[in-house]
């Protein structure tokens, strides 16, 4: 992924100011205070592991279930099983224990004497069609110009997902959270990614080193935020049992959410229907952190700006201190303050300059 350069995508670049720790306030890229001695990679960040998984559906390929049949997929270790049910459900289940993990959550709503058909389409889109040809279902994964190799696999851990030849990313999961122990660490590896239960949004770990929340739009996926961690090749996400969340590459942390505690303790990352990423700590529930309060203080300062800006009895003007005395220092500092920012006593246009570069703007 290019390196993004416009006003929304440099305003996520800022939030990341609001959520980690004080010290690194204006420089997300220069290290992090995490501990690494406390971090242990507990699964490969290969992103290869692909090739290791059941292919459900090749580029192209599609199933068709005839009135009152169903068809099963598993793992290659067995563990789990996919089920295109005879009622038009596609479930995901534990092979032993017999729980579901994840289905598209169509029920029973259609008789069994229809038929159906699940097919990996050549635009990316995985869609369940009736027997008139009507989508009962989507993955919202349609690529405009992106390729045209596509897969859907069921992997070892028990994650259904569509899988892109050309870009080596997930454009869609079954997943819309992991979790980590007290005792071991969970990866989002390279090409990974959540995606929220409605299928609007996806976090994804891109092959740039980029962590990524989109939404998406059949094509025209908008960023919602990102860690500002691009051109760092092979890097992955951990969620800590320490409760932070890390992107690191090489040994070398780029980022983190700046939630440390101790002792260690078991935390769930999930990805919401409304966009918003939050980090939990299972034993109480307690939300510690999430990836919009930046993104919402920023909008608020804009918001604010803007309306002062457009009203001329303000008198925003370097000559003309009418009202509130709004130069152009003064101007973005009550902006900042307006949202919640704690804006020092000594910042000028100057130093402006160097807090907006240092936090990735341009």
């Amino acid at each position: 992924m290019n390196k993004h350069t416009t006003i929304t995508t440099k305003i996520a670049a800022f939030s990341l100011a609001a959520v980690s720790c004080a010290s690194l306030m204006l420089a997300p890229m220069n290290g992090i205070a995490a501990p690494l001695q406390n971090f242990c990679i507990t699964a490969s960040a290969s992103s290869d592991n692909y090739k290791k998984d059941t292919v459900v559906l090749d580029n192209n390929r599609s199933v068709t279930l005839s009135a009152g049949k169903q068809r099963h997929w598993f793992s290659q270790n067995g563990k789990y099983q996919l089920t295109l049910t005879a009622y038009g459900n596609l479930v995901l289940k534990e092979t032993n224990s017999g729980n579901t993990i994840w289905s598209t959550g169509l029920g029973n709503d259609y008789s069994s004497n229809r038929s159906f058909k699940l097919v990996m389409q050549t635009d990316g889109n995985l869609v369940l069609y009736d027997k008139n040809s009507k989508a009962k279902w989507d993955s919202r994964t349609l690529i405009k110009g992106g390729g045209n190799s596509y897969s859907l696999r069921l992997s070892n851990d028990g994650e259904l997902y569509v899988y892109h030849y050309e870009s080596g990313h997930s454009l869609w999961s079954s997943r819309s959270e992991i979790e980590c122990t007290a005792k071991s660490n969970t990866l989002l590896r390279p090409s990974q990614c959540l995606t929220s239960k409605n299928r609007l949004y996806c976090a994804m770990m891109q092959q740039d080193g980029n962590f990524v929340i989109y939404r998406r739009n059949y094509g025209t996926d908008s960023v919602v935020w990102h860690t500002n961690t691009y051109n760092h090749k092979g890097a992955f996400l951990a969620l800590q049992q320490d409760g932070n969340l890390v992107v690191y590459q090489s040994g070398r942390a780029l980022y983190n959410s700046g939630t440390c505690y101790s002792p260690h303790a078991a935390y769930k990352l999930s990805l919401g229907d409304d966009g918003i990423l939050r980090l939990v700590r299972k034993s109480d529930m307690r939300e510690i952190w999430n990836a919009s309060k930046g993104i919402n203080k920023i909008e608020k300062m804009l918001d604010w700006a803007v309306k002062i800006a457009a009203d001329d009895t303000h008198g925003y003007s370097q000559t003309n201190r009418l009202g509130p005395n709004y130069d152009c220092s003064s101007f973005v500092s009550s902006a900042a303050k307006q949202a919640g920012f704690r804006v020092s006593a000594d910042l000028n246009t100057g130093t402006m300059k160097e807090a907006f570069k240092a936090a990735g703007f341009e």
